[in-house]
């Protein structure tokens, strides 16, 4: 797919933001475990992000949603991260109930280790959807 090179410079600040997020749910846990469910916030951001990166690549406009679900369902299917739902789904939790006192569940470590590695797949893929070689970590 060949965006608009408007498209492309607005999909890129979005990646880029989205790394943002995702750099601090990555520090944060080395930080400190206990701080998994800002950490599990963070992951969910990047994922919505990238997944508007693609978005807005594609030309797809959109509403504001935290919902990944929904933003996959969006997307052209050459642009679909190669991600199980299954997956994706556990993010939509952190998008709220990471940040206030509402779930019965405490977010685990485990949770935030998970959340923190399907950001990083989806980043993979995003990059390689819009062209850009992702830098060697």
């Amino acid at each position: 797919m060949t965006a608009r090179p408007e498209a492309l410079r607005v999909a890129l600040r979005w990646i880029d933001k989205a790394d943002e997020d995702l750099t601090a749910a990555e520090r944060l846990i080395a930080l400190d475990a206990s701080l998994s469910a800002v950490v599990c916030f963070h992951a969910q951001q990047a994922v919505e992000k990238l997944l508007k990166a693609l978005l807005v690549f594609a030309g797809v406009p959109f509403a504001r949603t935290h919902d990944v679900i929904q933003l996959v369902q969006l997307l052209p299917g050459d642009l679909v991260p190669p991600i199980a739902l299954a997956d994706l789904a556990p993010l939509n939790r952190y998008a709220v109930e990471a940040r206030y006192p509402i779930g019965e569940e405490p977010i685990s470590g485990e949770e935030a280790q998970a959340a923190i590695a399907v950001s990083r797949r989806v980043r993979e893929a995003v990059l390689q959807a819009v062209g850009r070689a992702s830098p060697a970590d």
